[in-house]
């Protein structure tokens, strides 16, 4: 991640929270995405082997926060396909982008449930 764009992952009694920031919104959801990953793989230091191009819509901030996490949930669950990078490649048109996530759920290091 560039310099500025970070996220933290807190612990809570029957789930996960996490805190994601960046000085613009690609980074901020870039942190975002990276921070779920990062409960239950360890993808730093994993190549992208694919990519997977995804274009959203939403209007609001939240709603599209959302609709990306559920789409990184769905990869993993349905496609078997884990994130290692987010690159939004259309942010001047802010809230239509089109988001490309890379990585391969078989190069990666699952953390399992205690993550």
């Amino acid at each position: 991640m560039a310099a500025g764009i970070g996220y933290r992952v807190l612990p809570h009694t029957a789930d996960t929270r996490i805190e994601a920031w960046a000085p613009a919104h690609a980074g901020c959801l870039e942190a975002a995405v990276c921070a779920l990953v990062s409960t239950f793989a360890d993808v730093k230091e994993m190549e992208a082997a694919n990519s997977i191009e995804e274009e959203f819509d939403e209007s609001t901030d939240k709603d599209l926060l959302v609709a990306l996490l559920e789409q990184v949930i769905y990869l993993v669950e349905v496609v078997g396909v884990v994130p290692v990078t987010v690159d939004f490649v259309d942010e001047k048109e802010w809230p239509t982008c089109r988001v490309i996530r890379r990585g391969a759920a078989r190069s990666c290091r699952d953390l399992g449930a205690g993550a």
